[in-house]
C-alpha cells in the first residue's frame, strides 16, 4: 500500500488477486481511511494497525494486520 497525503490518494496492491487499484483516501491526524468498492481499509497513524472491513450484502468480515513504514526511494532519474 502506498499513501499520498497531499494528493489524498492510496494505491493498494493485492498480488494474491492480481489487482492494483488507486483510490481516494481520507487523512485525519489519527487514521487513514480508504474506500474500495465493498471494502474499507483503516490505518491507525499512531500504532500502524491495519483493518479491512468487507461488506457483501448483509455479511461483514474483518481482517487485521500491522503496517510497516518504508523509506522513500532514493532519488531517481525519472
Amino acid at each position: 500500500m502506498s499513501l499520498d497525503e497531499r494528493g489524498r490518494a492510496a494505491t493498494i496492491v493485492m498480488p494474491s488477486l492480481g489487482r492494483v487499484v488507486s483510490r481516494n483516501a481520507l487523512f485525519s491526524p489519527e487514521e487513514v481511511r480508504i474506500f474500495d468498492e465493498e471494502s474499507v481499509w483503516v490505518i491507525d497513524r499512531v500504532t500502524l494497525d491495519l483493518r479491512r472491513d468487507v461488506t457483501i450484502g448483509d455479511k461483514k468480515s474483518t481482517t487485521s494486520g500491522k503496517c510497516q513504514l518504508k523509506p522513500a526511494p532514493a532519488k531517481r532519474a525519472f
